[in-house]
């Protein structure tokens, strides 16, 4: 990517302590956060050492710490030339941990494109391949399936509607408002 950095999308439901676990694990050099985690981050700052940059999403600047759109205008937009290859990583996503602390998993830019075609392809055959469509997301993109059907839409000139967390009754006043035809779903969005 053009920070030449690996993206570490974290679980924001994780207790401060496992958040510290996984920081440190990735050997994270900053840290990107939007201000309503500012607590979280507050309370494990001193378990993070290699984190050198702290980067919040929002209005209030905090003593030893960066806005983000601050940073973004620092820098120009344009490509700085940094090749990648199919084969370098991609990002770093963290397991659920059932079973102790999260595993790192490597996923390389091959893998994406991939599962990215394989999402294309699937939504193509069963005819949901048009820009009218509209998927709303009230999944976390700290998982992998939301953050490749998300992008797939994208790609295939759809429309994303990004809920924050998962409402039923946001939900069903999104899919009217938006008019959303598909969205992603695990079986606990189905019980509600």
């Amino acid at each position: 990517n053009k920070a030449g950095a690996l993206p570490v999308p974290i679980n924001f439901r994780l207790s401060p302590r496992e958040i510290a676990w996984i920081l440190n694990h990735a050997k994270a050099k900053a840290l990107f956060f939007g201000e309503e985690f500012l607590p979280a981050v507050e309370k494990i700052r001193s378990e993070v050492p290699s984190i050198q940059h702290y980067i919040m999403v929002g209005k209030k600047a905090v003593p030893g710490m960066f806005l983000y759109e601050e940073v973004v205008s620092r820098y120009p937009s344009s490509n700085p030339g940094i090749r990648i290859g199919p084969d370098d990583p991609a990002m770093l996503m963290y397991t659920a941990g059932t079973t102790g602390f999260p595993k790192g998993v490597c996923c390389r830019h091959k893998s994406n494109l991939w599962s990215l075609v394989n999402s294309i392809l699937y939504d193509t055959m069963l005819g949901r391949s048009n820009i009218q469509e509209c998927m709303a997301y009230p999944l976390p993109f700290f998982h992998k399936a939301a953050y490749i059907t998300a992008v797939s839409q994208l790609i295939k000139f759809g429309r994303c509607v990004i809920l924050r967390t998962f409402d039923a009754a946001k939900l069903l006043e999104t899919i009217q408002k938006e008019r959303v035809n598909q969205f992603a779903m695990v079986p606990i969005v189905a019980a509600a």
